[in-house]
């Protein structure tokens, strides 16, 4: 059984047909992962039976992830750390014009919908898996209500808001601290996630004597705290008295038609008493501690922006290894954004075309997973470089690359890992030069559906 449809082994639909389906069509929709779905499945029968499946009210992606995160688990038991990172991204599907399925985005004339996950990575970069989706769909914008609809809005209690996506993840984060009581569990999230509801939330979890979840947030509000000496101060001001505890570098992927560069920032922390928002202080809710990290680039090249984060978290920090320990961690997040970059070019998520919610739900579901292993395959051989690629591939596959690359005969003795995701990479225009980097996932998703033609034939 390969990789991806050990995924869905546990899944229980309350029909063993739709079970042995739902391994069926992934696998189809996994090895063309950029193809329509009548064209990875490859006849009309196939065809017919991923859209009778992604409709059938019996499959749900709650039971595909279910199955999906006993793998995670699985994944985890060698690691003492696992990170949570969480964001939103938009699937736009202004083009299907006649779909009444999608909702607003950001303007009237697009549509489409907010997807927000939440992965679960090593420290080393290593994708495990896909914890949690959740799917957002706005049928109004913000800019078209009206007075009282706007205070009818913030009236809502806080699990119908929008912003409880983010406290929603941090509570399944939770849920795998108790399936692994002995790894320090992290959720992390962006600047949207700088709310005080979230502070508050994770206080209770934290301190309700059950497993739970770290956290780190990079900070957008610089907050009232109350100093030692019961003066009003800022976390800002407050975090800035500080020495440099410690320096770290690393390289700034390319983004917004900036070149990727090198980055030096020096690191100041204090542990700061956050006073709640004025409209939270007067229902009786309490200051809480939280630890503080300012992060400020040193040596910033002529015509750039300077590099600075402020990130909070629930972790106590006294040393320089722990102030490096966050930030590392934190640069972790950045692979929620290789992962949307994986579901939207690598799987073309945003081009396939589904009539219903239900049949949407499931169809992220099973791409989502798809986009996983894509990116947990790219960054496996440099986790685990050593191994025998057939822990990984089938005998079809690592020959077929083997002969097809090295000009070769049948061999018997499968290559290291890193090895054939060299391969795999080449197939998919990466030159393996001296002075490359490693694959990306692009060249690994081009290259991965050569291989399983090659294997095919």
């Amino acid at each position: 059984m390969s990789c991806l449809a050990n995924e869905f082994k546990h899944v229980d639909f309350g029909d063993k047909r739709l079970n042995n389906r739902v391994e069926k069509v992934s696998e189809s929709l996994g090895k063309n992962p950029t193809f329509s779905i009548p064209t990875a499945c490859g006849g009309w029968n196939d065809t017919k039976a991923a859209y009778n499946l992604l409709s059938n009210p019996k499959v749900s992606s709650q039971e595909m992830f279910k199955s999906h995160l006993k793998e995670v688990i699985k994944r985890s038991e060698n690691e003492d750390v696992l990170l949570c990172p969480q964001d939103t991204t938009e699937l736009d599907y202004t083009t299907q014009k006649n779909n009444d399925t999608y909702e607003y985005l950001n303007r009237e004339t697009r549509k489409g919908l907010y997807l927000h996950a939440t992965l679960v990575v090593t420290p080393k970069r290593l994708c495990l898996g896909v914890m949690k989706m959740e799917i957002i769909k706005r049928p109004q914008l913000k800019s078209q209500m009206t007075k009282e609809e706007r205070k009818e809005h913030s009236s809502l209690p806080l699990e119908k808001k929008e912003s409880y996506r983010w406290i929603a993840s941090y509570k399944n984060a939770c849920e795998l601290a108790a399936h692994l009581p002995d790894k320090k569990v992290i959720s992390m999230g962006d600047r949207e996630c700088d709310f005080y509801d979230f502070y508050t939330i994770a206080k209770e979890s934290i301190e309700g004597g059950k497993p739970y979840a770290d956290w780190i947030v990079r900070g957008t509000w610089d907050r009232e705290t109350e100093a030692q000496d019961a003066k009003e101060s800022t976390i800002m001001q407050e975090v800035k008295d500080e020495a440099v505890m410690a320096t770290v570098e690393f390289m700034m992927p390319s983004r917004e038609g900036k070149p990727a560069r090198l980055v030096q920032q020096a690191i100041k922390l204090k542990k700061v008493k956050v006073k709640p928002p004025k409209s939270k202080e007067l229902e009786g809710v309490e200051p809480t501690f939280i630890t503080a990290v300012l992060t400020s680039e040193i040596n910033k090249p002529d015509g750039c922006d300077p590099v600075e984060w402020l990130l909070l978290t629930s972790i106590d920090v006294s040393n320089p290894e722990g102030a490096l320990n966050i930030v590392q961690w934190y640069l972790c997040r950045w692979d929620v954004e290789v992962y949307f970059k994986v579901l939207k070019s690598g799987c073309a998520i945003e081009k396939i075309q589904l009539k219903k919610a239900h049949q949407v739900e499931n169809g992220l579901s099973i791409y989502m997973i798809i986009a996983w292993r894509i990116l947990y395959l790219t960054m496996l051989g440099r986790d685990c470089p050593e191994l025998p690629a057939d822990a990984v591939f089938s005998d079809f596959e690592w020959k077929a690359v083997c002969m097809f690359t090295q000009k070769s005969k049948i061999t018997n003795s499968p290559p290291r890992l890193n090895e054939m995701i060299f391969m795999i990479a080449s197939l998919g225009g990466f030159l393996g030069r001296k002075s490359d980097a490693d694959p990306g996932v692009k060249t690994m998703w081009i290259g991965l559906q050569r291989m399983h033609d090659m294997a095919a034939m």
